[in-house]
């Protein structure tokens, strides 16, 4: 939101789902939406996705997520919560 108008965004600007079924902020200011095609990271500038069917990432869709006081962010999702902890583009840990 600019003050006048709310942008949108959708796959085209990186997101991995046009529709999110959570979004959350964490301490760093990055902003997490997870959907049924996976999560997505927004640090202002760019998009990153990772896809749940093609990453490391549990293959159902992310219903909620919980940013904790260390920097990690866990993902919870019908039958399963990993913990992500996102440190660069490239590199994802997920147990």
């Amino acid at each position: 939101f600019d003050g006048k108008s709310f942008l949108r965004f959708t796959t085209a600007n990186g997101l991995a789902d046009d529709e999110s079924n959570v979004v959350r902020g964490d301490r760093e200011g990055v902003i997490w939406a997870g959907s049924d095609n996976g999560l997505s990271r927004f640090d202002g500038k760019e998009f990153v996705s990772l896809n749940r069917t093609t990453e490391k990432l549990s293959r159902r869709p992310v219903r909620c997520l919980l940013p904790d006081s260390q920097g990690v962010l866990w993902m919870g999702s019908m039958g399963g919560s990993p913990k992500i902890t996102f440190t660069g583009i490239d590199t994802i840990c997920s147990t």
